[in-house]
């Protein structure tokens, strides 16, 4: 069976904070949009998708994509940009070895 649909949470309204082994997201009141990203989605319609699930005013704010990106050894995960086509690629490959991607 193959994938059509992968499931993202995307958090908002707060900051990234890097500690020494994760990468967590801080806020006063930080936000969750759960997403189920079609695989031959792009950049742009990941945006669009983004702005549209959730409370950002596209006029007053621009996105930064950063995808909570596992490392090989470990439970340990490194900040990915995610700012054109081939970065969203990544994040379905991120997505086969957990199920679920941070962004």
């Amino acid at each position: 069976m193959s994938v059509s649909t992968i499931p993202v949470i995307c958090y908002y309204n707060g900051q990234i904070v890097r500690t020494k082994t994760d990468v967590e997201y801080e806020g006063s009141e930080t936000f969750i949009a759960p997403l189920k990203i079609p695989v031959e989605c792009t950049f742009q319609q990941l945006i669009i998708m983004i702005y549209s699930k959730t409370t950002i005013d596209k006029r007053r704010f621009k996105l930064v994509l950063i995808c909570k990106y596992p490392l090989r050894n470990g439970n340990r995960f490194q900040p990915f940009p995610v700012r054109d086509d081939s970065s969203v690629r990544e994040i379905f490959i991120c997505s086969q070895r957990l199920q679920c991607c941070t962004i």
